[in-house]
């Protein structure tokens, strides 16, 4: 995504008053006051774009379309997050499912070349998606094995632990399932259409790079460099060095 050049995220003492003067600038971001009149996915209210082009694929599990911005802000304990309202059980188009409708493809899991690609499989059961989850985990602490491994991605989500969290990683904890599943789903697509090589290493670097993005304008992460999250991961979401 293309950054717009400054933001103004002001925040009152007491109740939390979000985007009191983002206005119209060269890019024709419309006016979004406190998230009431720019909807989430389809105005360029963050980016020169609307994110439903920008992530076409998230988009298409939207279950809020035309929600507004202030309909997937999440505020706790004075600190926001955000609810990306996507459908829980949609179906990806993997193999399988691709397969099942008629087409014509190779079911191999092309990130693995072990397993039959199904979206539990790619998204955390395949040795390389492991590796990738590992990355992320083993620095706050948590175990692999028990967090990831045994799981479908619905029971994923409505099993997701937090680590002991800096205010920051608190923000971002709750996104780093969507921002990892996202990074890898479009690894994969890299590897097919592209023919780019699987990296798990540039793949961490995408979550992370998305996280940084998601949080953009977080009062939480005034104090940090995105060099912190790439370097830093353990001590900036739970303090550990």
């Amino acid at each position: 995504m293309s950054l717009l050049g400054k933001w103004v995220w002001r925040y009152g003492r007491g109740e939390p008053e979000l985007w009191k003067e983002i206005i119209q600038d060269k890019f024709g971001v419309p006016e979004v006051g406190q998230g009431h009149k720019a909807k989430f996915w389809k105005d360029a209210w963050c980016t020169d774009k609307p994110f439903q082009e920008d992530f076409e694929e998230l988009f298409r599990y939207a279950s809020d379309k035309d929600g507004l911005v202030k309909d997937h802000m999440v505020w706790e304990n004075n600190g926001l997050t955000w609810n990306f309202k996507l459908r829980r059980g949609g179906k990806i188009l993997t193999t399988d499912q691709l397969r099942t409708r008629g087409k014509e493809v190779e079911v191999e899991c092309v990130l693995c070349t072990q397993v039959d690609e199904t979206a539990d499989h790619l998204m955390l059961h395949c040795s390389f998606s492991k590796g990738v989850w590992q990355n992320i985990l083993q620095p706050v602490g948590i175990d692999i094995n028990q967090t990831i491994c045994p799981h479908s991605i619905l029971s994923c989500l409505h099993s997701w632990v937090s680590p002991n969290t800096t205010a920051y990683g608190k923000c971002i904890w709750p996104l780093v399932p969507y921002a990892t599943w996202w990074s890898i789903w479009r690894t994969r697509n890299d590897a097919i259409f592209n023919s780019k090589p699987t990296s798990i290493e540039t793949t961490i670097r995408n979550i992370k790079a998305n996280l940084w993005l998601w949080t953009l304008m977080l009062s939480e992460r005034r104090d940090y460099y995105f060099g912190n999250l790439m370097l830093e991961w353990g001590s900036v979401i739970s303090g550990v060095s």
